[in-house]
């Protein structure tokens, strides 16, 4: 999920390249409801978000029975400590600065996936 639907085109053709079913959209609210939806693997997050914050978004996606599961990541391009800390707090095993690489992108995705099977 990212506000800017140029980072979201990227983002889906880079995933959908390496094999990856993607689902997106520029809002918050439609986000949890998919995710309650469809249960994704991952979650790609943007920390800025005009409804409700990436963290905010990451806590009610873990906290939920159907999608606890879910591995969540950020793409953003805030990069402070303090938002560092916040995504780990929120549950994220992965936290990628914008603008990207796409081969970063695509290693932070295979990491996260990783971590969440040896965690």
């Amino acid at each position: 999920m990212d506000d800017d639907a140029r980072i979201l085109e990227i983002v889906t053709r880079l995933l959908e390249g390496e094999g990856y079913e993607v689902h997106s959209t520029r809002h918050s609210s439609t986000a949890a409801r998919m995710a309650e939806r469809l249960r994704p693997a991952l979650a790609i997050l943007d920390v800025s978000m005009p409804e409700k914050d990436g963290f905010e978004l990451a806590k009610q996606i873990r906290s939920r029975s159907r999608t606890s599961r879910t591995r969540v990541m950020f793409l953003t391009s805030q990069q402070t400590g303090e938002h560092i800390g916040e995504a780990k707090d929120s549950g994220a095993l992965g936290y990628l600065q914008k603008p990207f690489k796409g081969e970063a992108l695509l290693e932070m995705v295979k990491s996260v996936f990783s971590l969440a099977k040896s965690g």
